[in-house]
């Protein structure tokens, strides 16, 4: 058998040996990073800049879109012995709160309210407890999305008086989109609006895990090779 054969059968031969390597791990069941869990209190966030400016992207392991953080001893209350509103009623833990924010300079202190959490490598949302900072009868609706495509949705009514314990069990998400419009606002608190305040977050975090290069990769580099050795063969033999 002369070498460029040779070079061809071994080719021939990688070649079923990778494409029936990769067949039998296609087979086996996918690995599953296992998540971290954690109960996310937003304690650790500063409210310094007051009661409607402590905007924050990131905590806990994921992003946020439209929300903010809030302290209850400063913001619970119109004034001090005033009635309390949901950031003070909605604490489960700690001082602070997560909360839906209103837009700064909004025109219509009664838009609905729209935020995002996310995190591309994936996580769960378990449960959270939820209340209306200034009105009864907020009505919440929550979409969780994997990639562009959605796989989970529900639905719930908050009020200010005390949190609601709501339970999503959306696994293995990348985002969870909130809105929050409606209601029936109490001029008593000091404030109007529809933001949501959000405490002790249940949630878990899976770890990124870089995708390996392609087998196939390797297949044409070994392949590239032997046609080289071939090619220089038969030059030296001419």
């Amino acid at each position: 058998m002369t070498l460029r054969r040779r070079a061809l059968a071994a080719i021939v031969a990688l070649t079923a040996f990778a494409t029936g390597t990769a067949t039998a791990r296609a087979q086996r069941p996918l690995f599953v990073p296992v998540p971290t869990p954690a109960i996310l209190d937003f304690e650790p966030l500063s409210t310094a800049a007051g009661c409607d400016a402590n905007g924050f992207t990131a905590y806990g392991g994921l992003t946020w879109t439209g929300w903010g953080a809030i302290n209850k001893l400063e913001c619970g209350s119109a004034d001090v012995g005033g009635p309390h509103n949901g950031y003070w009623n909605g604490t489960r833990s700690g001082h602070n709160t997560g909360y839906l924010q209103l837009p700064r300079f909004a025109v219509d202190p009664f838009q609905a309210l729209v935020g995002s959490i996310t995190n591309a490598d994936g996580f769960d949302l378990l449960d959270a407890w939820m209340t209306a900072a200034w009105t009864n009868g907020l009505a919440v609706h929550v979409d969780a999305y994997r990639g562009l495509t959605l796989v989970g949705s529900t639905n719930f009514v908050v009020n200010y008086g005390g949190p609601s314990h709501v339970v999503f069990n959306f696994i293995n998400i990348t985002g969870a989109r909130f809105s929050a419009s409606g209601g029936t606002p109490n001029y008593d608190l000091g404030g109007v609006g529809n933001q949501l305040v959000l405490d002790d977050a249940n949630v878990a975090i899976y770890p990124h895990v870089a995708v390996p290069e392609p087998a196939t990769v390797g297949l044409v580099a070994i392949g590239l090779v032997a046609l080289s050795a071939v090619a220089r063969r038969r030059a030296r033999d001419a």
